[in-house]
């Protein structure tokens, strides 16, 4: 194919930095730069745009099938579908295409294809290799994939091309012994790609065919080869940031399915990444896009800390129908590997409309959220499954039944909320809700439960969670920092560590420098600002914080709870801590694990006392008169203190002494008594 001009590739151009109709010279010295480059798809029916040209089934041993073209249930455009009526007897059941030429020089094939299963089946790739003369070679297999039933999944497969292959067949068959197709069965699939790769690649570039962006058929339409320039450095180049509304992605804020447009956007923008900028607007999806992946910005205008009603200055992605994991950012738990940058969404309201289970969810690696809305999921709101995200600045509202932030997965370590408001998480979740990780950081944060002031049931504000359940190898939390938050109005504990079984472990967790408050309409003597429910604890340092109930008749129960679950209480401390209205410091039927070690928290005191476990001041102890030797004045902490420090701040202070001291008091005895004048003390007091 002979790229002439602009206006020969497919796709109307919108007037962003459009730059003519340049020529092939043009095209070539983008080609040569290494900004675009050609493919080519060897698939002649790839999306089923007319009919099933080039397609037959594979029943299997025994199996009988049906074979439809139907719109696409889960995008827009078509797709072939397969069905049994009756099962087959052995595994190897699918659909085939017509074998196709290997490109001059290719040394290496790769596929891919959106599937769609009625029942959970093993699927997989299959290439088979024969010679210019017809004779068979060999098959190569991909390693079958579980692929869940009504879940949609995109299938890769490369392998490296035979010496004497001529051309090569490419079958989706199911590729269990124990999960053989039964009457009854169907698979959807479309957007089928098959291209020459490198000799290193895994899996095939974005998929297209002649109707996407800057692409076009060989022949007839939606029956030949598609060759297209791989376009995101182009777009990136020439343009700058590419409008949602550009003629090339069809974004509209009046159409009732978005996804097709983002689709779009996303394919113009993987190859070289660049940024999609959403003007303002509510864009409502009925279906669920693709992943935004590793380069890509998805930027809008702003957000409005409120419910996305108000739209005429927000740029807003609104779920119009139930999905699961509505946006989603990395194309897989493995993408942006070391090197490589991650997907980032900014200055944009995602609403889920209480219709997905998540809202949005982060897979791989370096994945960013900067001064994001994300609003209202069934179960959350942010799903982080994936390494080294960054959330900066934003509101995640959930404002359902589960968590405003889960954090879990395999390997999910590294990652960073920072400066969000975290508000209307639901009465079996958390404000963030770290299951079995670590190296998690949470600071200068404002976390509270309910809206206006009026708090509600929740498990906890920030709850690290370790189980043996689902992850027999991985029952630790450990390396967190929460630090400089504000932690407010929940009807549950502000801070909750939790080992559900005696083999969990959660260490090394430092909480310091945040601010708790408990609301009005809290119950009296209920709740506690840490509460520490089984497992093996160690490493645990909580100080300075300040912490206080709401009056004499809304007062914490305690600082910290500690109930009979948990195993142990090694290697913490508790330093600095100050606040009031708490009816205890420490309860629980496990409060003696709070020994004299780890600060001596075993202690019980009346509501109105302060809870300090350091104290600072400066203090005058009255005249030295040249006889007297032992001095001494009351401390504020809670318990005998561990270490007292204190400094002369007069001459008559200045002479050898000893310190000793109990629940109440500092005592100081002098080895001989001091000169007549004032003595006075800067001291520093801690349990």
């Amino acid at each position: 194919m002979t790229w002439k001009r602009k206006a020969d590739l497919k796709g109307p151009q919108g007037k962003q930095g459009d730059p003519g109709d340049p020529s092939a010279a043009v095209f070539s010295a983008f080609q040569s730069a290494g900004i675009a480059s050609l493919r080519t798809n060897l698939i002649q029916n790839p999306a089923f745009g007319v009919d099933l040209t080039g397609w037959k089934t594979v029943a299997g041993t025994g199996g009988v099938t049906t074979f439809t073209r139907q719109a696409c249930t889960f995008q827009a455009g078509y797709s072939a579908k397969i069905t049994w009526t009756t099962g087959p007897t052995a595994q190897g059941g699918g659909v085939a295409y017509d074998a196709q030429p290997i490109p001059a020089g290719a040394t290496r094939m790769a596929a891919s294809a959106k599937v769609k299963l009625s029942a959970t089946r093993k699927v997989r790739f299959s290439f088979q290799w024969r010679t210019s003369a017809g004779a068979y070679i060999s098959d190569t297999f991909t390693t079958a994939t579980t692929v869940v039933a009504g879940t949609v999944t995109l299938l890769t497969f490369a392998a490296n091309v035979p010496a004497t292959a001529a051309t090569v067949q490419v079958s989706i068959l199911e590729a269990g012994a124990d999960t053989l197709w039964a009457a009854g069965d169907s698979m959807e699939y479309t957007n089928v790609l098959l291209e020459s790769v490198a000799s290193t690649a895994v899996a095939p570039g974005p998929y297209f065919d002649g109707s996407s962006p800057l692409a076009a058929w060989a022949g007839t339409n939606n029956a030949s080869i598609s060759q297209g320039l791989s376009v995101g450095g182009y777009v990136r180049v020439i343009e700058g940031p590419l409008s949602f509304l550009d003629g090339r992605v069809g974004g509209d804020a009046s159409s009732t399915d978005n996804a097709a447009a983002f689709n779009k956007a996303m394919a113009l923008l993987a190859p070289a990444g660049g940024e999609l900028f959403v003007p303002p607007g509510i864009y409502k999806f009925a279906t669920r896009p693709d992943n935004v992946p590793g380069g890509v910005w998805v930027r809008g205008t702003g957000y409005d800390y409120a419910i996305p009603g108000r739209a005429a200055r927000m740029s807003v992605f609104q779920a119009a129908a139930a999905m699961d994991n509505f946006i989603r950012l990395g194309l897989s738990a493995t993408s942006n590997s070391a090197g490589q940058t991650g997907a980032s969404l900014a200055e944009i309201i995602i609403d889920g409309n209480n219709l997905p289970d998540t809202v949005v969810q982060t897979l791989g690696r370096r994945n960013n959220l900067q001064n994001v809305q994300i609003q209202s999921g069934k179960v959350r709101a942010l799903h982080v499954a994936g390494q080294n995200m960054r959330l900066v600045g934003g509101v995640v509202h959930q404002d359902n039944v589960g968590d405003c932030i889960l954090v879990d997965g395999a390997g999910v370590i590294d990652n960073k909320i920072w400066d969000a408001q975290i508000r209307g998480m639901g009465t079996v979740g958390a404000g963030v809700h770290l299951v079995n990780g670590g190296n998690l950081d949470v600071e200068r944060n404002h976390l509270w439960a309910g809206g206006n002031g009026v708090p509600h049931d929740a498990v906890a504000l920030i709850w690290l969670e370790a189980t043996t359940a689902g992850a027999t190898t991985n029952n630790v939390v450990g390396q967190i920092l929460i630090d400089g938050n504000t932690i407010e109005g929940v009807l549950g504990a502000e801070i909750m560590l939790q080992g559900r079984d005696t083999a969990s472990i959660i260490r090394n967790v430092v909480v310091a420098n945040n601010r708790f408050y408990q609301n009005n309409d809290a119950p009296d003597d209920l709740y506690s600002v840490l509460a520490l429910r089984g497992g093996q604890i160690s490493g645990l340092a909580v100080g300075p914080n300040m912490f206080g109930g709401s009056g004499a008749t809304a007062m914490y129960r305690s600082f910290v709870d500690i109930d009979a679950d948990v195993v142990s209480l090694k290697r913490s401390s508790f330093n600095g801590n100050v606040g009031h209205y708490a009816r205890k410091w420490a309860s629980g039927a496990n409060a003696a694990l709070l020994t004299v070690d780890q600060v001596g928290m075993n202690h019980t005191n009346n509501g109105a006392a302060d809870l300090r476990t350091r104290d600072i001041g400066r203090v005058d102890l009255g005249m030295a008169d040249g006889v007297k030797t032992t001095f001494s004045f009351n401390h504020r902490l809670v318990t005998s203190p561990a270490s007292v420090r204190l400094t002369a701040a007069s001459p008559a202070a200045a002479g050898p002494h000893y310190v000793v001291s109990d629940a109440s008091q500092i005592i100081i005895t002098f080895t001989t008594p001091p000169a007549p004048g004032s003595v006075r003390f800067d001291y520093e007091a801690n349990c």
